[in-house]
């Protein structure tokens, strides 16, 4: 078998190529003292560097916006306000005035010593925000120094970028066509570089250590959706290029196909690409992710806007829009939750809406305006108990009737093993379950999926995941509800026999994924006897039963 390296997985897909080494940031720095008297020229050349700056960061903004959309776009007003921020622009000045330091010094150490004190912190979230950090102290210098800063990419060809670190301009300016996949130190799913890289489709791997075991040339295979990384001979057999449908290309779907396919999407850029892989529907849109980097909740104009223009890049095909899932591992900067011991078990999801009821009522309020015009559905968050469905189903109806509208479909992801075990109670309110298989899976088997030492403890055929997946299935079946399994077990072709056996009715997954979902549909599929994966004992009986299908 293939050695693999595992890594931290932030954008799935699997795909594989030759390697392309991104350089790291040669700074040259010079940290001896300035001259006496040289500090208020040392002043004026931070000045002019932090005006290019901020011109620098304000075109690049509207690049952003012409090529990706606001939603991307806002990445860049973060670094924004740190060119303009008055504390980091003082610690600067205090380094050339009172301890004589060059401004290339100055910049690099004020800079540095803030991203190190938020990656000590502790918090995932604001450890990725230490990047801003960098890439500005790395514009600075460039600039000061009189050279461009390295946002240009240049690919000649199609590649795998490996980097120790990418940054949100890089990767906005350089021809996404080329660009099979990446791989880098550091980073993680909060990361600005993984939210472009989702963006675009590409897959996107994290934490792995690699540059100094390749050289350019090199191929490697990466798996996105379990989080490895191929460098040996023989490699998988992964795509060499992106596969993308053509227009219409769900009709190639035989009608008579039990599973729905949908896409999971959390951009403006993923929602442009739904028409064109295929995808019936959208069976997840994460609106958290589509106000990055802003320091207060969206106003309700903003989302209605935001909203309606992700349902019209969408359309004909419906939008299930999923409300604010804050806190945990998404957490936002304008909501402050505060530092949680164990956040996955914390205040999160639904908790946090019916905690700031006006958060709540906001959101549902534009959604309600976007159905006025385009076919959608809502989704709660995080559900562990009925009176939260009840809670956030009386809000809804309460709304639309002030708003004199129909209220859309609501149904619940089921990602906790509470919600799944009150599914037939919760089937009596609902029109519909999304099986978040992602967190159900983490919240079953006790395992954090993003800790490299027991990620691999996750398996789709755990007799546990499966018997619980089939409570949801047998509780939907009598009242008419329909079953969408989301996340990374979904767009594993391999597992289509189990979920066409436990009576699943649709599948919702990155576009990137969906051709190759399509392409098994196409091949005849043996499925297993649905009470024989129901009696399995083992992971290994599963394993079994599905490879003899």
């Amino acid at each position: 078998m293939t050695a693999s390296i595992k890594g931290i997985s932030v954008s799935s897909g699997k795909i594989k190529g030759p390697v392309l080494t991104l350089p790291g940031q040669d700074l040259r720095l010079d940290f001896t003292p300035a001259k006496a008297g040289q500090h208020h020229s040392e002043w004026h050349r931070f000045e002019e560097a932090l005006a290019l700056a901020e011109t620098q960061l304000e075109k690049l903004h509207l690049q952003a916006q012409e090529k990706l959309g606001d939603d991307i776009a806002a990445l860049f007003v973060g670094l924004h306000l740190l060119v303009t921020d008055p504390e980091l622009i003082d610690e600067v000045k205090t380094q050339i005035f009172k301890k004589r330091a060059r401004a290339e010094a100055a910049v690099y150490h004020v800079l540095n010593e803030q991203a190190r004190t938020l990656v000590n912190i502790g918090d995932d979230y604001l450890a990725e925000r230490a990047a801003d950090l960098r890439e500005l102290a790395g514009r600075l210098v460039h600039l000061l120094q009189g050279r461009v800063p390295p946002d240009h990419i240049l690919l000649e060809h199609p590649v795998i970028l490996l980097a120790d670190e990418l940054y949100p301009a890089q990767l906005t300016l350089l021809d996404n066509d080329k660009l099979l996949g990446i791989v880098t130190r550091k980073g993680g799913r909060h990361a600005h570089a993984a939210i472009l890289a989702r963006a675009y489709g590409i897959p996107a791997l994290a934490g792995c250590n690699v540059l100094d075991k390749v050289s350019d040339g090199d191929w490697v295979a990466i798996d996105g959706d379990q989080g490895l990384l191929y460098l040996d001979d023989p490699l998988p057999d992964f795509p060499t290029a992106h596969v993308e449908s053509q227009d219409g290309c769900a009709e190639v779907i035989p009608t008579a196909s039990p599973i729905r396919l949908a896409a999971n999407i959390s951009t403006l850029v993923e929602a442009r690409q739904v028409s064109r892989c295929g995808a019936r529907e959208v069976g997840l849109c994460r609106t958290e992710l589509l106000f990055p980097s802003r320091q207060q909740a969206p106003s309700l104009e903003r989302q209605i806007q935001i909203y309606s223009h992700i349902a019209r890049e969408c359309a004909p095909a419906p939008v299930t829009f999923r409300l604010l899932d804050a806190g945990g591992d998404k957490p936002l900067p304008w909501l402050n939750k505060g530092s949680e011991p164990n956040p996955a078990l914390g205040w999160h999801g639904i908790r946090v809406l019916l905690d700031h009821p006006e958060l709540l009522d906001t959101q549902l309020k534009a959604l309600l305006e976007v159905s006025r015009q385009y076919s959608i559905r809502i989704m709660v968050p995080m559900v562990t108990e009925l009176e939260e469905v009840l809670a956030v189903k009386a809000r809804l109806h309460a709304l639309a009737a002030e708003l004199e509208v129909a209220a859309p479909e609501l149904g619940t992801m089921v990602e906790t093993p509470s919600a799944a075990m009150l599914a037939d109670v919760l089937a009596e309110e609902l029109d519909f379950f999304s099986i978040g298989s992602n967190d159900l899976a983490q919240y079953t088997l006790a395992v954090d999926r993003d800790n490299p030492r027991v990620a691999d403890r996750l398996n789709a055929v755990s007799p546990a995941l499966v018997r619980l997946m089939a409570l949801v299935v047998d509780a939907a079946r009598p009242k008419g509800l329909a079953v969408t399994l989301c996340g990374e077990l979904a767009a594993n072709p391999d597992y289509l026999p189990l979920w066409l056996s436990l009576g699943i009715d649709g599948l919702s997954m990155q576009a990137g994924a969906l051709a190759h979902i399509r392409q098994r549909l196409m091949d005849p599929l043996l499925v297993p006897e649905r009470q024989a994966l129901l009696a399995a004992r083992s992971v290994s009986e599963l394993s079994t039963l599905l490879q003899k299908a």
